[in-house]
This record gives C-alpha cells, sequence and structure tokens, in this order.
C-alpha cells in the first residue's frame, strides 16, 4: 500500500495551552534570545536583574516572556529564566510561568524535561492546572511515551482537576501511536461517562486507531454514530475514516465514505483522495485512475502524492504503460515529481520483479528534475537482484560510484545478493574486497551472501574461509552463515566438515536449526555416511530441531545408497508418527532401497501405496520398481510389463529394466517388441537395451542376433564385449565362419575380440562360452 508522510489526523492534540501575545517592542526576550538556547545563568541573570523589582510587583508580565521563548522553540533558555526568578526570591513563580515552560518543552518534544518541570511543580507546592497537566501530556505523547500520558490522565483527579476533551484526546492519540485501539475507544467511552462533550477531535483519532488497528467496521461505526451524539464530521473525520478503510484494503468502502463527504458538503481535500486511492489494490487500478482524474471537477489538484498512488495501483495490477504515462505526465500537469514518486513505482517493480521497468523509471527520474536518492538506487538494484540479473545490478552500482551520491551498505549488499543468485562467486568476493576502500564495513548480511554465492557454486573452502574470518571483523555468524557454509559443503561431499559445524554450534551454544541438521545429514548421505546420517536425525530432537520431510528424505536416501532396506521403510513409517506426509522423493528413496535389496514384493506394495495416496510415481520411482520386478529370483517379466503400460513417461531405463526382466523370462518375442518400441517412442536404445534382448534370443534364435547387432550399428551404439561375445558364439557353434570375420571386421572393438573368440574356442559347452565372455567383460 502507499504510504505518505501525513494522517488523517492531526499531527498533535493542542494541549489548551494559548501562548500570549508579546508586547511591542519587548528588549528583554530580543537579549534573551541572544544568548543562545542554553544561555550562561549569568548572562540570564544580568539581562534580568533590572527587571526583578516590577516583575516581583506583576508576576503576569513574566508570562508573555516565557511564551516568547517557547514560540522560539528555546524551552533551555525558558527554563533558566525560571531558576533565576526561583533564586532571586523577588518573584513568585506561579502556574502559569511552570506552564509556559512545560509548553516550551512541549513545542520541542522535550518530553523528559516537561515531566521533570510538573514534578517540580509538585515539589514546590505549585498547583498544576488543567492547562498544565494538558501541556506535559502532549509532550509525552510527542515523544510517543504513551505510558507516561496514561499516568498523567490518572493523576489529574488525584490533583482535583477534571479532564477535558483535550486531556482524552491526547490520551486517546497516544494510544494510537501504540496501535491500541481497544484502549482508545475505552477512552472515548468516558468522555460521556465524565459528563465531557466528545468533540469531532476526540472521534477522529479514535477512528484513526481503529483504522490502524485494521478494525475499519468500528471505524465506520463510529462514524455513523456521531450525528446521534450531536457531533459532526468534519474533514478530519472523514479522512480517518478513509484511511482507516484503506488500511485494510476495503477500496469499495473508502469510496463510499469519500461520496458520503460530498454529499454532507465537505470539500474532500488531496489528503481524503490519496487514502481513498491507496486503498485500491491491483485488481482496481480503474478504479485509482478513475478517482485521480476527477479531482479536478470538484476543485482538487492533485499532487505528487495522489500520483504516486495511482502508479502503485497500477503497477500492482501490471499495467506498466499506464504507471509509466502517469509518471510522464505529472510535468505535463505542472505536478513536481519528486524522489518519492520515483521510489514508489521502482518499489512496485520490485514487488513483482519488473527490473526493465524499474529501469525506465530511474532513467526518467532526471529527465523531470527528480534527482534519484540512495533509496532510488538501491531499490533499483535489489529489483535486478530479485530477477537475478547481476548484469544490471552491478552496472547501477557502478553508476552510483560515478556520482557524488555514494554507495552504502544496501547498496553493496543488493548488488552481492545479485551475484549469489546468479552464481558469480568471484565477482561476490570482489565486492566484498571494495567495500574497507569506500570506508564500508562488511556487516552480517555482507557475508551472508558472499558465503551464500560460495555455496551455490561448490566453493566449500572459500565459504568456510569467509566464515572464519567474521569474528575476526566483529562481525556474529548467525544461523544463515552457518548453514549456508554446510550447504557447500553437502553438495561437495564433505561430510567430514559439515559434522564439525554441527559440533562447534552445539560447543558455542549456538543451537543448530533445522536447516542445519539437514545440510550435515545430506552431507552424510552423499559420503555414504548412513549410520552417521540416522544419528544425526535421532539426535535433531534433543537439539529442539524438529525433523521434517528433507530431513527423513536425506536419511532414507543413505539407506537407500547401502542396501538397508528394513531401517529405509522403519524411517518412512515413523513419518506418519510425526505427522509429516511423504513426499515423492520419500516414496522413490524407500523403493530403490527395496529394489537395490532385491525385495520386489515391497518396492511393487509402496508403488501402490502411492498410487492410493493419489501420488504419483515418478520416473525414478516406476524405473526402480521394473529393476526390483527384473531381479526377483522368478523374473516377474508381467508385473514388469503391466507397469511399463501405466508409465506416463519413459526413458532407456525403464525400457531396459523390462527387457532384461523378459530375457530372465525366456521371453525372447517380447523383447524384440520392446526393442522395436523404444524406436517408435524415439526413445534410443542402449548397450543394456541391446545384450538383453540379445542374450534372450541365445540358442534358439540366433539370427535376430545379427540383426540386433545392425541396429545397434546403424543407432550408432557400440556393442560391448558381452554382446559380441555371445554373437561369436553363435557364429562358432553353427559354423557360420565367415560371418564371424564379418562381424569381427565391422566392429571397432574387434581388436580385443581376439582373446573372446579365442577363450570360446577352449571349451565346447556353449553356455560355458557365455559364462566366460561375461567374466571377460567384467575383468
Amino acid at each position: 500500500m502507499f504510504v505518505v508522510p501525513i494522517s488523517g489526523t492531526p499531527d498533535r492534540v493542542s494541549s489548551g495551552l494559548q501562548l500570549p501575545t508579546v508586547p511591542a517592542p519587548c528588549p528583554e526576550l530580543r537579549l534573551l534570545a541572544a544568548l543562545g538556547p542554553q544561555g550562561s545563568p549569568d548572562g540570564v541573570e544580568q539581562i534580568l536583574d533590572p527587571l526583578l523589582a516590577s516583575w516581583g510587583r506583576e508576576p503576569k508580565l513574566v508570562t508573555p516572556v516565557l511564551a516568547g521563548l517557547a514560540r522560539e522553540r528555546l524551552p533551555g533558555l525558558a527554563e533558566r529564566v525560571l531558576d533565576c526568578l526561583a533564586r532571586s526570591g523577588q518573584v513568585q513563580v506561579n502556574v502559569y510561568h511552570y506552564t509556559a515552560c512545560i509548553g516550551a518543552h512541549e513545542r520541542c518534544s522535550y518530553w523528559q524535561q516537561a515531566v521533570q518541570l510538573f514534578c517540580r511543580m509538585l515539589l514546590v507546592n505549585v498547583a498544576p492546572n488543567g492547562v498544565t497537566c494538558n501541556s506535559a501530556m502532549s509532550a509525552c505523547d510527542n515523544g510517543r511515551q504513551w505510558q507516561m500520558v496514561l499516568s498523567l490522565l490518572k493523576l489529574m483527579p488525584a490533583l482535583r482537576l477534571q479532564p477535558d476533551q483535550v486531556s482524552y484526546g491526547t490520551a486517546m492519540q497516544a494510544c494510537t501511536h501504540n496501535s491500541d485501539w481497544q484502549l482508545a475507544l475505552r477512552l472515548l467511552s468516558k468522555i460521556s461517562d465524565m459528563l465531557v462533550t466528545p468533540d469531532s477531535i476526540s472521534c477522529s483519532t479514535a477512528i484513526s486507531g481503529c483504522g490502524k488497528g485494521g478494525q475499519w467496521q468500528l471505524a465506520l461505526k463510529l462514524l455513523g454514530q456521531m450525528p446521534a451524539a450531536r457531533v459532526l464530521p468534519d474533514d478530519i473525520t472523514y479522512n480517518s475514516a478513509i484511511s482507516a478503510c484503506a488500511h485494510s484494503g476495503q477500496w469499495d468502502l473508502a469510496l463510499t465514505v469519500l461520496c458520503r463527504m460530498l454529499h454532507s458538503r465537505k470539500q474532500p481535500d488531496q489528503i481524503s483522495y490519496i487514502a481513498a486511492i491507496s486503498s485500491c489494490s491491483a485488481g482496481e487500478w480503474q478504479v485509482s485512475l478513475s478517482m485521480l482524474f476527477s479531482m479536478p471537477r470538484i476543485m482538487v489538484t492533485p499532487d505528487h502524492f495522489c500520483y504516486g498512488a495511482a502508479v502503485n495501483a497500477c503497477s500492482s495490477g501490471s499495467q506498466w504503460n499506464f504507471a509509466l504515462g502517469l509518471l510522464t505526465q505529472m510535468p505535463e500537469m505542472r505536478i513536481l515529481a519528486d524522489e518519492v514518486t520515483g521510489n514508489v513505482g521502482i518499489q512496485s517493480c520490485k514487488r513483482s520483479g519488473q527490473w526493465k521497468v524499474a529501469l525506465r523509471i530511474l532513467n526518467w527520474m532526471p529527465a523531470v528534475r527528480a534527482v534519484p536518492s540512495q533509496i532510488s538506487y538501491n531499490s533499483a538494484i535489489s529489483v535486478s537482484a530479485q530477477h537475478g540479473n547481476w548484469q544490471m545490478a552491478i552496472s547501477i552500482l557502478h553508476r552510483m560510484c560515478r556520482l557524488p551520491l555514494a554507495p552504502n551498505q544496501i547498496s553493496f549488499n543488493s548488488a552481492m545478493s545479485a551475484c549469489e543468485k546468479g552464481g558469480q562467486w568471484e565477482l561476490a568476493q570482489r565486492l566484498l574486497g571494495d567495500m574497507p576502500p569506500a570506508s564500508l564495513l562488511p556487516n552480517q548480511i555482507t557475508y551472508n551472501s558472499a558465503i551464500s554465492a560460495c555455496q551455490k557454486c561448490g566453493q566449500w573452502q572459500l565459504a568456510i574461509s569467509l566464515l572464519s574470518k567474521m569474528p575476526l571483523l566483529r562481525v556474529t555468524a548467525d544461523e544463515i552463515s552457518h548453514n549456508a557454509a554446510m550447504s557447500a559443503c553437502e553438495k561437495c561431499g564433505q561430510w567430514q566438515v559439515a559434522l564439525n559445524f554441527v559440533k562447534a554450534m552445539l560447543e558455542n551454544r549456538a543451537s543448530p536449526d533445522q536447516f542445519s541438521f539437514n545440510a550435515a545429514v545430506s552431507a552424510c548421505e552423499k559420503g555414504g555416511e548412513w549410520q552417521l546420517a540416522l544419528s544425526l536425525l535421532f539426535q535433531m530432537p534433543e537439539s529442539r530441531a524438529t525433523p521434517d520431510e528433507i530431513s527423513y528424505n536425506a536419511a532414507i536416501s543413505a539407506c537407500e545408497n547401502k542396501g538397508s532396506w528394513q531401517i529405509a521403510l522403519g524411517l518412512l513409517s515413523s513419518m506418519s508418527r510425526r505427522r509429516l506426509v511423504p513426499s515423492l522423493i520419500t516414496h522413490s528413496a524407500a523403493i530403490s532401497a527395496c529394489e537395490k535389496a532385491g525385495q520386489w514384493k515391497l518396492a511393487l506394495g509402496l508403488l501402490e501405496t502411492m498410487l492410493e495416496m493419489s501420488l504419483e510415481p515418478d520416473l525414478i520411482g516406476y524405473n526402480s520398481v521394473i529393476s526390483a520386478c527384473e531381479k526377483a529370483p522368478s523374473a516377474e517379466w508381467q508385473l514388469a510389463l503391466s507397469i511399463l503400460e501405466k508409465m506416463p513417461l519413459r526413458n532407456h531405463v525403464s525400457y531396459s529394466a523390462a527387457i532384461s526382466a523378459c530375457e530372465k523370462g525366456a521371453q525372447w518375442q517380447m523383447t524384440l517388441s520392446l526393442v522395436k518400441k523404444m524406436s517408435e517412442s524415439r526413445v534410443l536404445p542402449n548397450q543394456i537395451s541391446f545384450n538383453a534382448a540379445t542374450l534372450a534370443c541365445f540358442r534358439n534364435r540366433w539370427e535376430f542376433m545379427f540383426r540386433l547387432l545392425g541396429e545397434m550399428l546403424d543407432t550408432s551404439v557400440e556393442p560391448d564385449l558381452f554382446g559380441c561375445g555371445a554373437l561369436l558364439t553363435e557364429c562358432e557353434q553353427r559354423g557360420l565362419f565367415g560371418g564371424e570375420l564379418g562381424l569381427v571386421d565391422g566392429l571397432s572393438v574387434s581388436p580385443r575380440l581376439e582373446f573372446v573368440r579365442g577363450s570360446c574356442a577352449q571349451t565346447d559347452n556353449p553356455d560355458e562360452r557365455v559364462q566366460s565372455h561375461a567374466s571377460n567383460k567384467k575383468n
């Protein structure tokens, strides 16, 4: 939502202190002001000494002088005068003198000094009046000391003072500043109980408090009850109600209140329209433009805040042409565009990732004499970083360096974030080195971006080096710093280093979080340390880190790699007890663990469980189940084919596993059919596919073996020794010596086939020959 530096309520509730007009001429006031903001006690005494006698006879002559110092915002000098009067003993300091001094502190928001003077009055037995209390409360409100305001309000009855509208209004405004709308409403109800008639300022303050608390319904209810209480809503009241609706995005109600304001013959101002236009979100950009263009018809001139709110609405609705059109229209309408308007447009682009539009707005600003600020450039760098456009981010940073406007920490941090997202770790390190010469100290965000850039590019040594430098530069490393370094180690399989990180964090009482443990578990999984992965998983609850789906996925994958299928299934079942829903990755890892251990029934059961959960298995899951069927003792080729048919997407691994299952089940026709389907499905058969089909045709269908070999050569698949050995055996067994020579001449592996042919000649058993070729292949 577009935020403007003004609100629907007055900046402050007047304390009720009416400063008297200083008589002209007043030479003593000019002489006192010449002493400076504080003034020396001797200088003040020298000026006032000739006046003390007359002031002693008429103390009321002091009040205009103190009031004049209050107008000039010289509270310290006013208090010097008060001290001088008290020391002289010639002038009786009264409540009006103290009230004027407290009012001087109120104007400068010096709430501590105002409270001290108030307490001093009580100590010297000078009874404060209502104006004194109101002035002290207003000073505390200006200093955002809402509790002190309420304390002074509660003190008034004890001092035999009746709180008035100003007292309650100041207290309500203090509650509004603290976003305590409930207390503001209770104070409003007390006004009626104390027989004090609420005025429009009190109601406006209560409505504003409800708006800031998101209670737009109560705000509108208060607005509707005002006529019954014989309080007429004024411009401020309506503006507060419109702002309350705008804060909650109730654009239709904001527009309704604006129309009601017109019907009650109250003239809306720029504040009214800014709030109403700001209430329009992405879907109501047309309404924002309609309100903006209707302003001149009711004699309200749009300013840059109005245009900024409309630009924000158009940008949120992805109406970039309208947003840019409004920006270019401002000079034609003689509306001075400032950096705030441009910043609003750039920030809107940042939220939607429109870095090109943000750059156009940044280039537009100087053309309309709106000087871009650090915020403008930083926002443009940030939106480039958000989009991953590191080149543009660096270009804007260099542009800042050529201007008198120097980059700050935020500029460098945003540029480094862009380099991190773009995987430019070297450039991120260079920016980190450029900061000290520019008199900028890298902070936690800087180092985190640099470490994350190293993490994404696998530079784990550099990530650890940067992390170790942080304490030396008095930069505190947080969980993000450690986690990024650990993630770099995890990507490179440095499980020992990742474990050391977890150990160091525990020793330094910096509890590793969920991300820390996940990175360590994943590092152990990549390093094949499944026992350590399980140990870390079970250690997480003790360190107040709750295992999540990622934790279990990494642990199950570690068990999968080592064939510990029982533990993998145990972890899978324990997820439901922790109210974690196993994902596609979880089931695929468990199926793969069962497949590697030859547990084809369990693998098939997990696949059926996934389908029952409406969880579509991925390619890895389907392939693992087919491989498990192929590894079954009786070669469950029918199940393998059934699963293959169910798959929405198949690759060469899927077909190769199914062909191997059919080969083991002596289904040579089916193997040839699957090889044909692979070509029809534009899946290129590989060595495994052809070898399985070749072995299926061994003994009975030797002629198909030559056809398969021809297809291999046509598809540029290099036959291996295993497949060629089977063919050579057939040639020797059936006396096809000439065919054997032709086969040898057509293969790039022919020099090695002499060894295979020789081994085949040493035995007469074809099965033993094939086993010999298989042994040669392994060797």
